[in-house]
Formats: structure tokens, C-alpha cells, sequence
């Protein structure tokens, strides 16, 4: 059963002034501390969906070792980048694990397990 993690980064952050994902968190950028747990956990493709400030955050952040695919839209919701996670994973892939690259937390490995049931889900 092939299964991917799907990194979710997307987000205009128009508050902010720039990009969430280059803001750092305990040293470094808030999007490698997701990363750093999808590489870690080592359960299939890493999927890693960002908006339109692509160039900035790869400028600032090392994605090696993750497909990156863009919203260019993400105007439209979570779900969108969802989507985009999703498909880009391919159509071989049975299971998904979603981190939220700018959640607070989304550093522990066991963020994303497979469940007990062979779902793979994030965990709290």
C-alpha cells in the first residue's frame, strides 16, 4: 500500500508581510520543522504544496527530497491546496497523511504515523 504526506503551505499570509513558511520558529524557517517529520517518519513521497511565493520559500528553505506543486490560487480555500497535495501525489497512492506546514507542533515525528488500522493520519 503506497502512501504519501502531503505538506500544506500555501497561504498568502497577507498579515504577515511575507511569506509564513520563511518566518523562523526556534532557529529556522516554519516550513522545515514539517519537513524535517515528513523526511524523518520516511512513509512514502513527500508532497509539499505551496502558493504563489514558490521561488521565495525554495530560496530560503531546503525541499529536497519533496515534490513541490503550486496553488497558484489559494485564494480558494484549504480544500484547494488539499486537491492539489492530493493529485500530485499520484493515483497509486492509497494513503494520506496532511500536516499543516504553519501549525504550531507540526515538528514531532509522531505527527505523522500510521494509525493502528493502516490508516495514515496525523496525530494529536
Amino acid at each position: 500500500m503506497k502512501s504519501a504526506i502531503v505538506i500544506l503551505m500555501a497561504g498568502r499570509s497577507r498579515r504577515m508581510g511575507q511569506p509564513k513558511a520563511i518566518v523562523e520558529i526556534r532557529g529556522q524557517p516554519t516550513l522545515t520543522h514539517p519537513l524535517n517529520v515528513a523526511r524523518a517518519v520516511n512513509v512514502g513521497d513527500v508532497v509539499l504544496v505551496l502558493g504563489p511565493d514558490r521561488d521565495v520559500v525554495q530560496a530560503a528553505v531546503d525541499t529536497s527530497g519533496a515534490r513541490v506543486v503550486v496553488n497558484a490560487d489559494p485564494d480558494r480555500g484549504l480544500a484547494s491546496s488539499l486537491a492539489a497535495g492530493v493529485r500530485a501525489a499520484g493515483p497509486d497512492v492509497e494513503r494520506v497523511a496532511v500536516l499543516l506546514g504553519d501549525r504550531r507542533g507540526a515538528d514531532r515525528p509522531r505527527d505523522a504515523q500510521p494509525t493502528q488500522r493502516g490508516r495514515l493520519l496525523p496525530r494529536r
